[in-house]
């Protein structure tokens, strides 16, 4: 058993006892189809609606027992095959210091995943105009394969109802490297 799958296990067995546990970072393939993607983010424990196919979906934590760390959802944003373009998770946090702590154990994992954050996938971001309004820090992270960009952003939220950490995944929008 690698460290990963001992690590997924000691998380599993923490969430199963009621206790908080911190969530890993958001993981799923780009382009993957819609049944795909309700599997992938039911194992990380997020439920979609059931009701007609739309271009954008929000999935919500499920129910489960024990305390969450955080308000957390997800919304993920397909192209006209159903595919996969784009997935955002959103955290709200009480404090400022709880979000900041969050946001820096999620670049960690990255920075761990992936190495050190990319200065092409951050300029990629922001010619886009895709950073979050209210944005205080941000880290960009492009994958191996160039064509799907990985950020993670601090958020100063203008209200109780706004998320302050945002974890994003989308398709680069960057011509093919």
């Amino acid at each position: 058993m690698n460290i990963g799958t001992a690590m997924s296990l000691v998380v599993v067995v923490a969430a199963g006892c009621g206790a908080a546990v911190e969530e890993a970072p958001i993981a799923m393939p780009m382009w993957v189809e819609r049944g795909a993607v309700r599997e992938r983010l039911a194992e990380q424990g997020y439920c979609g609606k059931s009701g007609p196919v739309r271009r954008v979906e929000s999935y919500e934590r499920c129910k489960s027992p024990g305390l969450q760390p955080a308000d957390s959802w997800v919304v993920v944003e397909y192209d006209r095959e159903g595919r996969v373009q784009a997935l955002r998770r959103f955290e709200r946090y009480a404090s400022e210091g709880e979000a900041t702590e969050r946001w820096q154990t999620l670049v960690e994992a990255r920075r761990r995943r992936h190495g050190h954050d990319s200065a092409e996938a951050r300029t990629a971001i922001s010619d886009a105009g895709k950073v979050p309004p209210g944005t205080a820090s941000w880290l960009s992270w492009m994958r191996e394969d160039g064509q799907v960009l990985e950020s993670v952003y601090l958020v100063r939220p203008e209200s109780a109802k706004d998320a302050s950490v945002i974890e994003e995944i989308i398709v680069a929008p960057l011509p093919r490297l």
